[in-house]
């Protein structure tokens, strides 16, 4: 796997800089996303920058009361499984903006840094390839590895949505 991750690095840097890269060596739908983010979406951005204001966020979490309703509980459930393990379970509404966050505290403390936050807009074509945004435009569930996200310095951590 780290060897997986080295080389994705490398074609990461060089797709970014407009050099030669081996598309055959990268995913399709992360090709696919990564070519929808050049030129559109910094890869060198720190944090989330849109977060919804707290009137705003309450408005979306009403328009989504079913959706919360539904998942909740599920993601408690999951939780259980995950619990100590260092996974965040999220849920996002069609648009990318995070509605409920659960997982461990330590790790909670750690993607806050980066707005992974409710109210925060986690879309494709906010925040580059991850999971969240890309299953929202591709429509189809996805894992999104380390150095396949768009962020350069998002190198750890699988994503899933």
């Amino acid at each position: 796997m780290e060897i997986y991750q080295q080389e994705m690095r490398a074609i990461w840097k060089e797709f970014i800089s407009g050099g030669y890269y081996n598309p055959e060596k990268v995913r399709p739908e992360i090709l696919s996303s990564w070519q929808r983010c050049l030129g559109k979406v910094d890869p060198f951005q720190k944090k989330c920058l849109q977060i919804l204001a707290d009137n705003e966020f309450e408005n979306l979490c009403h328009a989504n009361m079913e959706l919360l309703e539904i998942s909740t509980p599920v993601m408690g459930d999951l939780y259980k499984f995950v619990q100590g393990s260092g996974f965040v379970i999220a849920l996002s509404e069609a648009s990318g903006h995070l509605l409920k966050i659960i997982g461990d505290q330590a790790v909670l403390s750690i993607v806050e840094k980066i707005n992974f936050s409710l109210g925060a807009n986690w879309a494709e074509n906010v925040m580059g390839t991850n999971a969240v945004g890309t299953c929202i435009v591709t429509g189809k569930p996805l894992h999104v590895f380390a150095s396949e996200h768009w962020w350069s310095w998002v190198r750890v951590g699988v994503c899933s949505c």
